[in-house]
């Protein structure tokens, strides 16, 4: 079975967007992210916080174990990206890049 890949490449920001976005300091874009997509992705977290990294990386925060730490604590995975290839896919998407960049106003 093959993974599914970002789909963000249609992703466009009108003026609209922008303006809310200096407004409120946020902006909501429906659907940025495939809904089969984002499945998949929050699927790929249970393997990484039992250390399963599908590029053999380690990301550069770990901090919740199984077998160590309560099942009740948060968990938190900083850049996961280097560690599994459909993360990646999504956080380094050309298409959201550049709609942060619209956003923040930079070139």
């Amino acid at each position: 079975m093959t993974a599914p890949t970002s789909s963000a490449a249609g992703l466009s920001l009108g003026e609209e967007h922008i303006a809310t976005f200096r407004e409120d300091g946020f902006v909501v874009v429906e659907n940025i992210i495939d809904p089969d997509v984002a499945l998949a992705v929050a699927d790929r977290y249970e393997a990484l916080f039992r250390g399963e990294f599908e590029t053999g990386l380690l990301p550069d925060e770990w901090n919740w174990k199984p077998g160590r730490d309560s099942e009740d604590l948060t968990r938190q995975i900083c850049n996961a990206w280097k560690s599994d290839r459909l993360i990646a896919s999504v956080a380094l998407d050309a298409a959201i890049g550049r709609a942060c960049a619209q956003l923040g106003g930079w070139p």
